[in-house]
């Protein structure tokens, strides 16, 4: 069982109890591992890059597979730059996600290379 597990689902059983409210904005967006960690109407987005890597999904609505241009192994578009895959879902510097680009042939969110990262800025 995760660290997240350990602390966020008693806390979640608090406040649901307690204020009987939906947490659903709350939650959508945060990190997650399993759909236990989300909202009733939210899944665990996450992709096979990221279970590779070690790194969480994130809670979206419905069934999206995932959020385009912002999580690792999920669809971009280079030239947008919305979807570049620039600005990662989760806090980078928080959960360590690592600093993506936009693989212009494949048009998948990948790590970023030394090279790519450094011709940037």
């Amino acid at each position: 069982m995760s660290t997240m597990h350990t602390w966020l689902r008693p806390l979640l059983l608090g406040l649901v109890l307690g204020a009987a409210c939906d947490l659903g904005d709350d939650l959508e967006g945060q990190p997650c591992e399993v759909e236990a960690d989300c909202w009733t109407d939210q899944h665990c987005a996450r992709t096979p890059a990221e279970r590779t890597a070690g790194l969480p999904g994130v809670c979206l609505a419905g069934k999206t597979p995932c959020k385009s241009g912002a999580q690792l192994g999920c669809s971009c578009m280079p030239d947008d730059g919305a979807l570049d895959c620039s600005v990662p879902a989760l806090d980078a510097d928080l959960l360590g996600y690592p600093m993506m680009m936009c693989e212009p042939a494949t048009h998948t969110c990948v790590v970023a290379s030394d090279d790519a990262t450094s011709s940037e800025g």
